[in-house]
C-alpha cells in the first residue's frame, strides 16, 4: 500500500474525530445553556461526540475514502 495514502486516510480520521469533538462541545453547551445539570450536559455532550463520530466515519466509508483500493 502506498504510504501517502495511509497518511491522507489516517487524516480523514483525524478530521472526522475533532469535528466530532466540536459538534460533542457545542451539544453539551447548548445542554447547559438550557438548564440541564452539569451531567445532563455532559451525557448529551457524549452522546453528540459519538453520534457524529458515527455519521462522520460511516460517510466517509460510503464515499470511499477510507478503503483499501490497492489489491494485496
Amino acid at each position: 500500500m502506498n504510504p501517502d495514502k495511509v497518511v491522507i486516510r489516517r487524516l480523514w480520521v483525524l478530521i472526522s474525530v475533532l469535528f466530532s469533538i466540536i459538534a460533542g462541545m457545542v451539544g453539551g453547551i447548548l445542554a447547559a445553556a438550557t438548564g440541564s445539570t452539569v451531567a445532563q450536559a455532559f451525557v448529551a455532550g457524549a452522546a453528540t461526540f459519538a453520534g457524529s463520530v458515527a455519521v462522520t466515519l460511516g460517510l466517509l466509508s460510503a464515499l470511499g475514502l477510507l478503503k483499501d483500493t490497492e489489491p494485496r
